[in-house]
């Protein structure tokens, strides 16, 4: 059968990148409701992907059985005959195919041109067939993004290992992986080397289970030491804005918006020099009441600031 240049053309359109990555860890988690679908071209092409990944034994290799590539045919037909609609029906069977993975990974290119070469390679296909053909582990899944993050894009329903790696976007490319309950890793890649340090990571990922996070980091960087990057090089600026301290949602929203920023700053204090940034409306009028929680606010920032 010959295909037609059009029909090539959105074949070669369809994307699978750190959104698409987000999106489909997030709705794999039987924990999470399916949310509303902000850009259903892209779940449709987040599918499509993911789907033919599947078919092509990617995830699965010689654990593949003619009944999970079957069905996996049938629902990439489904999705692309079904276009600007919910997914929810292969979201499910999806589930069921990958619930029984041990750690879940993700090969995040930077975008950045200086690594260039590096988001060459874990965008490349190929390169991602050939590493999980050595990889004879745990029930796993590596998700493989098809394009380097663009210069301004957003997440939304953001799935908590992904907060590992973009709070460290400017160590990018790298490894984010995770286990089924334990904190997410995130192992920036070198320039150089950049295959030994991929296979590095990957033929030790079942040792997660025995062996702390903190550990196998602490490793990993003696085997890559210009991975290694001080707190000092980096700067982190946390804004916040339309606060509105003194209406009648701003008492709710400050504790959730405290709770957020103490967490970052206890996951991440050591890994950059941080400032918080509070742009209008701070209050909502300024009343005297207003005045005092704002200050107690701005107290609660120096606080929680690694220095003050």
């Amino acid at each position: 059968m010959v295909r037609s240049m059009p029909e090539l053309e959105a074949r070669v359109q369809e994307r699978f990148n750190l959104q698409s990555a987000n999106w489909i860890s997030y709705v794999l988690d039987r924990r999470n409701q399916i949310p509303d679908i902000a850009d259903p071209n892209l779940v449709r092409d987040t599918l499509v992907v993911f789907l033919g990944n599947l078919i092509d034994g990617l995830y699965f290799h010689d654990k593949s059985n003619a009944k999970i590539i079957e069905k996996a045919v049938s629902m990439r037909n489904t999705v692309r005959e079904r276009q600007h609609h919910r997914y929810d029906d292969i979201v499910m069977v999806l589930r069921d195919i990958f619930s029984k993975r041990e750690w879940t990974a993700i090969l995040i290119p930077s975008g950045f041109q200086e690594s260039h070469s590096v988001d060459q390679l874990v965008t490349s296909k190929t390169f991602l067939s050939n590493l999980s053909r050595t990889i004879k582990a745990d029930p796993h899944l590596i998700l493989h993004l098809n394009e380097a993050p663009q210069k301004d894009f957003a997440i939304t329903d953001v799935y908590p290992p992904f907060h590992s790696a973009l709070s460290k976007s400017t160590r990018w490319p790298g490894i984010l992986l995770w286990r089924r309950s334990d904190e997410p890793l995130f192992f920036s890649l070198p320039a150089e080397k950049t295959e030994d340090a991929i296979h590095w990571v990957f033929s030790r990922a079942d040792d997660l289970a025995n062996t702390p996070g903190h550990l196998l980091t602490h490793h990993y960087l003696d085997a890559f030491p210009s991975c290694r990057i001080h707190a000092g090089s980096r700067l982190t600026f946390l804004h916040m804005s339309d606060t509105h301290i003194g209406s009648k949602k701003s008492f709710e929203r400050i504790i959730r918006v405290k709770d957020l920023l103490k967490d970052y700053i206890n996951k991440n204090q050591g890994d950059s020099s941080v400032v918080f940034l509070l742009s209008g409306d701070i209050m909502q009028t300024p009343d005297e009441s207003n005045v005092i929680c704002a200050n107690d606010f701005y107290d609660f920032l120096k606080d929680l600031h690694p220095f003050g």
